[in-house]
């Protein structure tokens, strides 16, 4: 999507609740790469400078955060079933 009118960040919503991944236009890379914590892109979403669109996803799996190397493995696990 491009255009005035295409959102900056897109959201994937299960049950009313946001997931994973989140998507980031350009337009909010300089804000991006200076971020730091666990809660990262969440303040660009709340900011109200950004046009956000939320989509929805039809699998709970958009919940699961991966954010180290053991929340890769614990995903795998269920992936894989194992």
């Amino acid at each position: 999507m491009h255009g005035p009118s295409a959102p900056d960040i897109v959201v994937p919503v299960y049950n009313g609740h946001k997931g994973h991944p989140v998507l980031f236009s350009a337009r909010c890379f300089g804000e991006l790469v200076l971020l730091r914590g666990d809660r990262g892109g969440a303040s660009l979403l709340s900011s109200g400078q950004y046009r956000v669109a939320q989509y929805v996803a039809y699998t709970n799996a958009i919940l699961q955060d991966i954010d180290t190397v053991e929340d890769l493995r614990a995903a795998e696990k269920i992936a894989f079933k194992g």
